[in-house]
């Protein structure tokens, strides 16, 4: 029987390696300071409940980009704080920590030249984030975020994110109504 335990382990590490997508391909160059700002998430999966989700992104001396994401989930208001560390800084691919615990490894896979759009995938808990510069009017999600969303998990069912509140507020800054 213990013949097979090294059998056993090697079929384990060559299923485990299966799951691993490892054609992701992060966004190169990459600029944080350019990355910097504020984000409204427009899209995601796996679908949540949370709606006017805003980020703001801001690039420290040490390298870090530190973030507050503020949505809101059944009607109150949540806020999370936390840090980017890239590990290398010309490629879109950080280690997310948040004021609850450490969230993985996350890919740039998509950004447009004026990082006005992005689309962000979280390997530890295999979700999308796609991201715009512009809060969503009417939940309409751009056909070529959805595809570079699907080149990462070919089955992920985005949801639009509510942005009724972050729309007005924008509009009205840049007097936009």
């Amino acid at each position: 029987m213990f013949r097979f335990i090294p059998a056993l382990i090697s079929a384990a590490v060559i299923l485990c390696g299966c799951t691993t997508n490892n054609n992701i391909q992060p966004v190169t160059p990459f600029d944080a300071a350019k990355f910097c700002g504020v984000w409204y998430k427009i899209a995601g999966y796996p679908a949540g409940n949370a709606t006017e989700t805003r980020f703001n992104f801001e690039c420290m001396p040490n390298g870090k980009i530190e973030f507050q994401r503020r949505e809101i989930i059944d009607g109150k208001n949540r806020t999370q704080s936390g840090s980017l560390k890239f590990n290398n800084p010309d490629t879109g691919v950080f280690d997310l920590k948040n004021s609850i615990f450490n969230a993985g490894k996350c890919y740039i896979v998509y950004l447009d030249r004026d990082y006005r759009e992005a689309v962000i995938y979280n390997e530890r808990n295999d979700e999308l984030w796609i991201l715009s510069r512009k809060p969503a009017d009417n939940g309409e999600i751009p056909e070529y975020l959805i595809d570079a969303a699907h080149a990462v998990l070919p089955d992920a069912e985005l949801k639009a994110v509510e942005q009724q509140e972050n729309l007005r507020v924008y509009n009205a800054i840049f007097d936009q109504e």
